[in-house]
């Protein structure tokens, strides 16, 4: 048993059908309709053109020779619009020579329906283009899928850069505060020259990476001095050779 609210959801293929004679747009019409297509007609090529765009059909079948603007030129701006680029067109015409055929081809056309119009040659022509359209439809789909997926990838990439970079300051900091405990002068020492190298890299021109690259860096230039003994960091006399020595280890 089918699902009515299944059922009702389910929608049917559009198609618009352009000519300016009254007697083709009913007859294609009510081939179409019992076919299980939503049909939609316009009379001239300025119309047609408005309901595409408004509509966004799953295929036109456009007649050729029309006053004011004839379907090349309507199969032109069609395949100009965004919203009707890719949406499939049959030419509806009596036009048998081969430079119409291929005019109409240059100006966008997909296929050609001759008239007067045959019911099965319609059924197989409109089936074929609809099938297309929703393959395209599918494609874009997934294509948008794809892309909002890389977008939140990268994004989540780029918060978990940003956290392992705070992460990596605030150990940085830590240990400047540290060193603090065994000599003041080098704490603050640590974290002026990691703000002046920064600011000096900025003002050079160097990129945002690099300069950030050398905010974290600068301050470990001195961050050894953790390891110097006391007797030797702290002392206020001239440092003998071997306390030089150690002391430049750090």
């Amino acid at each position: 048993m089918s699902d009515p609210a299944l059922a009702s959801v389910v929608t049917r293929p559009k198609i618009l059908i352009v000519d300016d004679e009254p007697v083709n747009l009913h007859v294609i019409e009510a081939m179409l309709t019992p076919m299980g297509y939503e049909c939609a007609t316009a009379s001239d090529g300025g119309t047609g053109l408005a309901k595409a765009q408004a509509w966004n059909p799953d295929c036109i079948l456009l007649d050729v020779m029309m006053p004011y603007m004839d379907g090349f030129e309507v199969a032109r701006l069609l395949r100009q619009d965004a919203i009707t680029r890719h949406t499939p067109i049959v030419m509806v015409t009596a036009l048998q020579e081969t430079q119409a055929r291929v005019k109409a081809l240059e100006a966008g056309a997909d296929d050609f329906l001759s008239k007067p119009v045959d019911r099965m040659e319609l059924r197989a022509r409109v089936q074929s283009l609809v099938k297309l359209k929703a393959y395209q439809v599918r494609i874009e789909n997934q294509q948008k899928i794809l892309e909002e997926n890389v977008a939140l990838q990268t994004e989540h990439l780029r918060q978990a850069l940003q956290n392992l970079q705070r992460a990596s300051l605030d150990t940085i900091v830590r240990l400047a505060r540290a060193s603090e405990y065994k000599d003041e002068d080098t704490g603050m020492h640590i974290q002026r020259m990691s703000h002046y190298a920064a600011a000096i890299a900025r003002k050079i021109g160097l990129p945002d990476e690099e300069t950030d690259n050398i905010l974290y860096a600068a301050p470990m230039h001195d961050i050894g001095k953790i390891g110097i003994p006391d007797s030797i960091l702290l002392k206020s006399d001239r440092l003998t050779e071997a306390e030089w020595d150690a002391g430049q280890s750090h």
